[in-house]
Order: structure tokens, then sequence, then C-alpha cells
């Protein structure tokens, strides 16, 4: 059976990449492979890609945002 759009997508995992990523899980995605009744293949480790890019905090924005908790 072929997946939808016939590729495989990424839920992003916090990735800072993700809004502008072609391979996206967008819900907008979702919605139009539930209405085709089409399955979505998904990476199951999307931090292990080459492209994941993670936002790394420095100590003082960590700090800050504990203290506004």
């Amino acid at each position: 059976m072929i997946g939808y759009r016939d590729m495989t997508f990424c839920i992003g995992n916090g990735c800072l990449k993700f809004d502008t990523c072609p391979r996206a899980l967008t819900d907008e995605v979702n919605q139009h492979a539930r209405n085709l009744k089409l399955p979505i293949c998904m990476f199951s480790n999307p931090e292990e890609l080459d492209c994941y890019t993670l936002e790394i905090k420095t100590e003082t924005e960590t700090k800050i945002e504990n203290e506004n908790d």
C-alpha cells in the first residue's frame, strides 16, 4: 500500500526547523491524509535525523524561565 504522498513525515519533537520543513507532519497534512483514507509514514526517531535542530538555551535563559514559572 502506498502512504500519503509516498513519503515519510516528521513530527518534529522540538525541532526548530519544523515550521519550514517539507516533511513536517502538520495538522493540515494529517487531516488531508485522513480525508483520503491513506496511511502516513513517520520517522520513528526524528532527533536522529541529520536535519534535526534543537534549540539550545543558555544558562541565563533557563534561569529566567524558571523564575517566571
